[in-house]
């Protein structure tokens, strides 16, 4: 692939001339590019992280156009962990914010199911989410004073303004794929098909319990991980990555597995503990994770695949029609949806 391809030229030259870019840019950057593309040498992003770029650049032009999040709404003070508008934030003071939101994400999206005031927070965290954005853009465009690029991890003096400095490509590119699978979890949240909250029997013996060991494990760590912590990951030490066990000890060095529940206590577990043993029931089903070359914007290939979706802090099932469905209870996804359209279909 040419890393200076004319498209990309052309969408840089026509955020330069109109400050605009073309609505279908979105689409391109979140589902029809692949993420864990490896990066070229000459710029260290992939088209991915390029797009992605972009588009942070034309927030960055935007920002005044936002809205602005209720910083003294208390789902919002916990994710920013300070009362400041986010458009004064310095560089370290914004990074410190986006790693608070990776880090507590899964645990907002767990208090979203059964909250009254769901949409409400909802609405406040996109809110935070765009304003956060935009401010890495608004930064990215110009070289700035000590005052605002105020972490030295992240930038490099800039030769052509001494005096000043500029967002390293390192801290570019690690900000957009976390910015990119925020939103992935935004599209998931805002087109996913709510499924009651049930536990139904699916079969489920001791043996499937036994031989799906190793999946709970595997499953445990992805649920865990911050938001985009994988990705990162894969791009910070290419060619290093082997299994997950590494991004979770990168994190978290203490990692101690999780205890797994018995098989009489599966109607009042959590997905985690029911998921691997519904996949020796059901192999056909495949596992993706947020970091995947997946498309959700809307086109049907024609596959006839399922997919169950695990996303730091849930766990969806996507149909052949790259349907989203989504319940708490994992065996109710199985059962209402998977099952009954397999049963329909036939």
């Amino acid at each position: 692939m040419s890393w200076q391809t004319p498209s990309l030229t052309s969408l840089y030259n026509t955020l330069q001339t109109t400050h605009d870019l073309p609505e279908e840019i979105w689409d391109e950057w979140l589902w029809k590019t692949d993420p864990e593309e490896p990066y070229s040498p000459e710029v260290l992003m992939n088209r991915c992280q390029l797009l992605g770029f972009l588009v942070c650049l034309f927030k960055g032009t935007q920002q005044s156009l936002l809205n602005d999040p209720d910083l003294n709404d208390p789902v919002t003070a916990r994710l920013t962990l300070m009362a400041k508008p986010i458009h004064t934030m310095s560089l370290r003071e914004l990074r410190d914010t986006i790693e608070n939101l990776q880090v507590e994400w899964p645990e907002f999206l767990k208090r979203l199911d059964g909250n009254p005031k769901a949409q409400k927070h909802l609405e406040g965290v996109m809110a935070l989410l765009d304003q956060c954005f935009a401010r890495f853009g608004a930064l990215c465009l110009v070289a700035g004073s000590e005052r605002d690029m105020d972490d030295l991890s992240s930038v490099d003096p800039c030769k052509q303004h001494p005096g000043t400095f500029k967002v390293t490509t390192a801290c570019i590119r690690r900000t957009i794929c976390t910015f990119m699978i925020f939103y992935r979890h935004v599209h998931l949240l805002a087109v996913a098909k709510v499924v009651p909250d049930s536990y139904q029997d699916c079969g489920i013996s001791k043996y499937h319990m036994e031989a799906s060991g190793d999946e709970f494990n595997l499953l445990c760590m992805h649920l865990g991980l911050p938001v985009a912590a994988k990705i990162n990951y894969k791009h910070d030490f290419p060619e290093m990555y082997n299994h997950v066990s590494q991004v979770v000890f990168f994190h978290n060095s203490e990692y101690q597995r999780i205890p797994r529940a018995k098989l009489e206590a599966l109607a009042t577990a959590s997905s985690e503990h029911i998921l691997p043993a519904l996949m020796q029931l059901h192999p056909t089903i495949q596992v993706k994770y947020e970091e995947e070359h997946i498309d959700l914007s809307g086109d049907v290939s024609g596959s006839k695949d399922w997919w169950w979706l695990v996303v730091a802090g849930r766990i969806y099932l996507v149909d052949p029609e790259r349907s989203v469905w989504y319940s708490p209870n994992v065996t109710s996804l199985l059962s209402n949806v998977y099952l009954y359209k397999q049963s329909t279909a036939q």
